[in-house]
C-alpha cells in the first residue's frame, strides 16, 4: 500500500459513490464465482473505472493490472500513472518502475502470490487495447506453475451493458452536449464556413459547455479521410458532394454519439438528399428493433430488410451500431457489436449508438445517421431531442 493512494473515504471528485462501486464489486466477484473463478487480472480501463473508478493514466504506461480475488482488489501499475488511483476507490496500489528490461510480469506475480492465491484459477482479459503480446507473455510466465490462468473477455463487456441510474445521467447530458455540438455545426455551416471550421466549432461548443474531450475513435470525424486529410499522399482528387460526420458528447468520460451527412448544395441529381432520407428510414427500423429480449442481430436484421424495401442500392456497412458508456480506446468487444447473426440479447438499461452508413459507390457520395438510445422496457429512446439532419454547405465537403 502507498500513502499517495486514495480510498474510497477521502478520493478526489469520484465519478460514483463508494455504494455503488461496492455494489459493482460484489456483481463482479457473484460473475466469478459462478464461472468457476478464484479471482481475476483486469486490464481494459473501461473495466478498472467501472469496477473502481480508476481514470487512464495521461502518461505512457505498458501495463496497469486491477487484481481481484483477495480481501480487497489490488491495483498494480507503473510508478508514473499512480495517480490514476486518487479518483478510485482503491486503497492497496502497488507500483512498478518503468526502465528498460522491466518485467511487469513479476510484479503481478509477486501481488498475486501476496494475496494468497496461489494454486487458484483467475480469470483474464485479453481483448484488450492495454498490454501488448509481450506484456502479456511475461505475465504468463511469471506466473507459470502458481496458478492457471483462464481467458475471460466477456465478462465486464456483459456486466457492464446494462447501466446504472448514475451512469444514464451522465449519458443524457453527454447527449445534450452532442445536440450542442450539431447546433454549433449548422451555424457555421449557414455561414459559409469550411468543412474544418463546422468540425472545430462543433467540438469547441461542447468543450465550452463543460463537454469533455472524446475518447479514441469518436474524435469529429469526416469519411471518407480526417479533416487532417489522410489522402495528401495520394495527391489530389476531386471530392464527393457529401461525407458523414460523426462526433460524441462527453460527460464524465461517458459518450452519447452521433452521425450525420454533410453535404454540398450543388446539384448531383438529388442523391445525397435521398441517400440520407434512406439512412433516417433504416435509423427508425433500428431504433424499433431494439426492444428487450431481441438481439443485436434481429435489429441488424431490421435495418437490412429497410433498406433493401426501399430498393437502396447503396453500399452499406456490415456493423450498424455497438454499446456505448465510458470509453477510453477505440476498441469495441465483439459482444457489443450490432452486427449480423449476433446473438447478444438486448436488455433494459443498456445505451446503444445505432448508425447507418451508406455509400453510392457510382459517385463516392457518403451518407448516414445515428444516435445514440436508451433501452427501455417499451423499446429505445433516443438520449437527445432530435433527429441528426444534414448540414449543407456551399462547396464540396473537404
Amino acid at each position: 500500500m502507498i500513502g499517495g493512494a486514495a480510498s474510497a473515504n477521502n478520493a478526489r471528485n469520484p465519478v460514483f459513490s463508494a455504494e455503488e462501486h461496492a455494489t459493482r464489486l460484489e456483481r463482479a466477484e457473484a460473475a466469478l464465482a459462478a464461472r468457476g473463478l478464484d479471482g481475476m487480472l483486469v486490464f481494459a480501463p473501461e473495466s478498472q473505472f467501472w469496477l473502481a473508478g480508476i481514470m487512464p493514466a495521461d502518461v505512457p504506461c505498458r501495463m496497469s493490472c486491477l487484481i481481484l480475488g483477495g480481501r480487497e482488489p489490488v491495483l498494480v501499475t507503473c510508478a508514473d500513472s499512480v495517480a490514476a488511483a486518487h479518483c478510485s476507490t482503491i486503497e492497496d496500489v502497488r507500483p512498478w518502475s518503468e526502465r528498460e528490461g522491466a518485467d511487469p510480469g513479476r510484479a503481478v506475480a509477486a501481488a498475486v502470490l501476496d494475496l494468497g492465491l496461489a494454486g487458484r484459477r483467475l480469470g483474464v482479459e485479453t481483448e484488450i487495447p492495454g498490454p501488448g503480446a509481450r506484456t502479456q507473455a511475461l505475465i504468463a510466465a511469471a506466473l507459470e506453475g502458481s496458478c492457471r490462468l483462464i481467458t475471460v473477455d466477456d465478462l465486464f463487456p456483459g456486466l457492464m451493458r446494462v447501466r446504472s441510474e448514475s451512469e444514464i445521467i451522465y449519458l443524457r447530458r453527454a447527449a445534450e452536449l452532442a445536440e450542442d455540438g450539431l447546433e454549433a455545426a449548422r451555424d457555421s455551416a449557414a455561414e459559409g464556413c469550411t468543412p474544418g471550421q463546422i468540425v472545430a466549432a462543433l467540438q469547441s461548443r461542447m468543450l465550452a459547455q463543460g463537454g469533455g474531450w472524446p475518447g479514441p475513435g469518436f474524435s469529429p470525424t469526416l469519411w471518407p479521410g480526417l479533416i487532417s486529410d489522410r489522402r495528401a499522399r495520394r495527391g489530389p482528387e476531386p471530392e464527393p458532394p457529401g461525407r458523414r460526420l460523426r462526433w460524441a458528447g462527453v460527460h464524465r468520460h461517458y459518450h452519447a454519439a452521433m452521425m450525420t451527412t454533410m453535404m454540398t448544395a450543388a446539384p448531383d441529381g438529388g442523391v445525397g438528399a435521398e441517400m440520407h432520407a434512406e439512412a433516417i428510414a433504416a435509423l427508425h427500423a433500428l431504433e424499433g428493433a431494439c426492444r428487450p429480449g431481441r438481439s443485436f442481430g434481429a435489429a441488424h436484421e431490421a435495418q437490412t430488410k429497410t433498406l433493401d424495401e426501399m430498393g437502396s442500392g447503396r453500399e452499406r456497412q456490415d456493423i450498424c451500431g455497438h454499446a456505448l458508456g465510458a470509453w477510453f480506446s477505440a476498441a469495441v468487444h465483439p459482444g457489443d457489436l450490432l452486427r449480423a447473426g449476433s446473438r447478444t440479447e438486448i436488455r433494459t438499461g443498456m445505451t446503444l449508438f445505432l448508425r447507418v452508413a451508406l455509400r453510392c459507390p457510382q459517385t463516392g457520395i457518403e451518407a448516414g445517421a445515428g444516435r445514440t438510445v436508451l433501452v427501455t422496457p417499451h423499446g429505445a429512446e433516443p438520449l437527445g431531442r432530435e433527429l441528426p439532419t444534414p448540414l449543407l454547405l456551399d462547396g464540396p465537403p473537404g
